[in-house]
């Protein structure tokens, strides 16, 4: 299944009712004498389609990053924040991610220096990168 297929197939629905799908596929699999190895593979297909769920949502409760017009470091640097929400792409085990939100830098064609929403998340640039390594 596609990921694009997966996000608009969970799109608005909560992880209850993700989880109650779920619960259906093993009744009707024990009804069917349907063989281990699918069920297996089917309830791994859910799990998947649960974490993804839980992670989107996890991203969407962190809103959207906006601090204010411009912020202070703690090494008193001035930063601005950007005018629109930029998005950024995640990889997590449960399956690619977007996140959009405000991010703050020097001035408009300086390097990114603050990601609220990263930073609430602890997702350094070194963190998911490590992640990816140990993960594959």
């Amino acid at each position: 299944m596609s990921m694009a297929h997966l996000q608009e197939e969970i799109k608005g629905k909560s992880l209850v009712e993700l989880a109650g799908h779920l619960e259906v596929s093993i009744r009707e699999a024990a009804q069917t004498g349907k063989a281990l190895y699918e069920v297996e593979r089917d309830t791994f297909a859910w799990a998947l389609r649960i974490g993804h769920a839980a992670i989107e949502q996890l991203l969407m409760l962190q809103g959207d990053g906006d601090l204010g017009e411009s912020v202070v470091t703690k090494h008193g640097r001035r930063l601005e924040r950007s005018e629109e929400p930029a998005e950024r792409s995640l990889r997590t085990v449960f399956g690619e991610h977007t996140i959009r939100a405000y991010v703050y830098a020097a001035g408009s064609h300086e390097a990114i220096e603050l990601r609220p929403v990263d930073a609430r998340l602890y997702l350094t640039r070194t963190k998911v990168i490590r992640f990816q390594r140990s993960g594959s």
